[in-house]
Order: structure tokens, then C-alpha cells, then sequence
């Protein structure tokens, strides 16, 4: 064993090594199968838990998100105050709507246009829809990190995105209540936006959380005080992602439905809120793990 891990760290380095080299292709490829080889050997695949993935997401997400639901206050309020400064806006004089949207949003919402939907969604088929719904992800996820990672600008860049993306749905909100289309607006928004907004929370909140372990770290140094909240921090924001694959395929496959009425699309968003709210209150967590 002692050779087996002597000779694995070995060959890892001389492949680094002839990397960096030129014309050592064959060498690489050597190394790459030998090493790739040891690591199998030395790491072998595991099963799946399915169990420990339910336990976590029924368990210790919402134990942690309710130890630390005054981050997530903070980020929903954040969010909030961007959304409501910019509605009341956008309402008292329409010019603000092009100062708080970009252009891409502008072009299409800053005049009433015929066909809102359309618009949005054109029409996707099967696979145009897959493509939407997967792009969609990948912006969101990418959203979310930067709220996430930014918590290391002492929170200035967390509270920056979350501020800035309540602007802009806002402003949206604003100019189609301008226009009377309020209801077929949120229905437009909310069957994939609660979900959306959720996730986009909980990355603000494992910002903010990371900012506080570098402001305030207590009687701990800031890199372990980094550690320590990182993890919970980690937890929190890491249930975003299949909420936000959740979203993408909602948006690619029910939003744009034009067969399915406003107000049932309405009622789907409210239960997706309330199945998220019941989902934090946990009840069975009262009585402690089974």
C-alpha cells in the first residue's frame, strides 16, 4: 500500500511534468491511462445513497435554513427593496424604464407589445424548448454563484445582484400594470419565477452569510471562521440548483402553454410557494431526526 500510494503520487507529478513539456504526446497518454488506472484502483466508484440525498434535502436543508433565516430575510428584503423602488418608478414616470432594464429587456417590454408571449417564448417545439430550458438554467446557476460567491466582497456584490434583479422584474412589473396586462404578466413569470426567486434567495443568503464570516468572525481567524459558516453556507445555497432545474423545465414546457388558462397557471405558482413554505417549516423536525 505504502508503495502502491509512493508510486501513484509519483507518476502524478511526471505527468504534470510532461504536460508542460512539448512533443511528449506519447508520454502523456502513457501517464494519463496509468494514472487514471491507480486512481480507480485507489478511489473506487461508490454507489449512489439515494437515502443520504432524501435525508439531506428533508432534513438538512431545512434544519439549516431555519438556524439562518435571518440571511434569508435579508436577501429576500434586498430583492424586495430593488423590486419596489423600481415599481414605483417605473409607475410615476415610464422614461425611468429604460435607465433600470437593459437594453435586451428594453427592446421588447418597453413598449406594449402585441404579443407579450411570443415575445418571450416564439414557438418552440420539442427541442427548441429543451435548448430554452437549458439556457435558462445555466443563466440562473450562474446568477445565483455570483450572489453565492460574492458574499467574499463583504456582501457589496451579494446585495448588488439581488438589488439589481428586483429592479429589473420590477420595472417589468410596473410598465405591464401601466397597460392593465398585470394578470397575464405574473402568470407569464410566476409558475417558473417562484421557484427562480427562491433559488436566487438562498444564493443571496449564503452570500451574505460568507460576508458576515469576514466582517465578523468572532473569536475565530476569518479564514476559520470562512470554514466553519462556509459549510452551512454551502448547504443552503446548494439546494438552488435542482430547484432551479425545477424552474428551467417548468419555463420551457408550462409557462409558454397558451392552452392553459392565466389563472390556473396562478394557482400552480401558489402551490409551488406553499410547497416551498411547508418544505422550511419541516414540522418533523420538531421531534428531532427518525
Amino acid at each position: 500500500m505504502r508503495d502502491l500510494a509512493r508510486l501513484y503520487r509519483s507518476a502524478s507529478a511526471d505527468l504534470l511534468l510532461a504536460r508542460s513539456l512539448p512533443g511528449s504526446d506519447d508520454v502523456v497518454a502513457y501517464l494519463e491511462a496509468v494514472v487514471g488506472r491507480a486512481y480507480v484502483s485507489i478511489h473506487p466508484p461508490r454507489a449512489v445513497r439515494w437515502s443520504g440525498a432524501l435525508r439531506w434535502a428533508t432534513h438538512s436543508f431545512p434544519a439549516v435554513a431555519r438556524r439562518n433565516r435571518r440571511f434569508l430575510f435579508a436577501s429576500a428584503g434586498i430583492f424586495a427593496l430593488g423590486f419596489l423602488l423600481a415599481f414605483v418608478l417605473v409607475l410615476a414616470d415610464q422614461a425611468a424604464f429604460d435607465h433600470l432594464v437593459p437594453s435586451s429587456i428594453a427592446s421588447f417590454y418597453g413598449e406594449r407589445p402585441d404579443d407579450y408571449r411570443g415575445a418571450r417564448f416564439g414557438v418552440l417545439g420539442g427541442s427548441e424548448a429543451a435548448r430554452f430550458g437549458s439556457e435558462l438554467m445555466v443563466n440562473n446557476i450562474r446568477v445565483t454563484l455570483q450572489a453565492f460567491a460574492l458574499g467574499l466582497t463583504l456582501g457589496v456584490g451579494t446585495a448588488a445582484v439581488l438589488f439589481n434583479n428586483g429592479v429589473v422584474l420590477g420595472a417589468l412589473a410596473a410598465n405591464f400594470a401601466r397597460w392593465e396586462l398585470s394578470v397575464p404578466f405574473w402568470a407569464l413569470i410566476l409558475p417558473h419565477g417562484i421557484a427562480e426567486m427562491f433559488a436566487m434567495v438562498l444564493g443571496g443568503a449564503g452570500g451574505l452569510m460568507l460576508a458576515e464570516a469576514v466582517i465578523r468572525p468572532g473569536a475565530r481567524t476569518r479564514s476559520q471562521a470562512l470554514r466553519v459558516r462556509g459549510l452551512e453556507a454551502l448547504t443552503l445555497s446548494a439546494m438552488a440548483l435542482p430547484l432551479l432545474v425545477f424552474a428551467g423545465v417548468v419555463e420551457a414546457y408550462v409557462t409558454p402553454l397558451e392552452a392553459v388558462p392565466d389563472p390556473m397557471k396562478l394557482v400552480f405558482a401558489l402551490g409551488t410557494a406553499v410547497t416551498l413554505g411547508l418544505w422550511l417549516r419541516a414540522p418533523w423536525l420538531e421531534s428531532g431526526p427518525p
